[in-house]
């Protein structure tokens, strides 16, 4: 019973873990790139 628990759960964190990383990237397409325009700016000044 433990071990079926055990694995259901880590099941659910793996789906809800995929959830949200996908989520983040859709978030993250126009962050990342100002992020990365932010990072080239940096790189400039120096």
């Amino acid at each position: 019973l433990f071990l079926v628990k055990k694995e259901k759960h880590s099941l659910d964190t793996s789906v809800a873990l995929a959830r949200l990383i996908l989520f983040a990237k859709k978030i993250g397409r126009k962050k990342d790139g100002d992020f990365i325009n932010r990072d080239l700016m940096e790189k400039q000044k120096q």
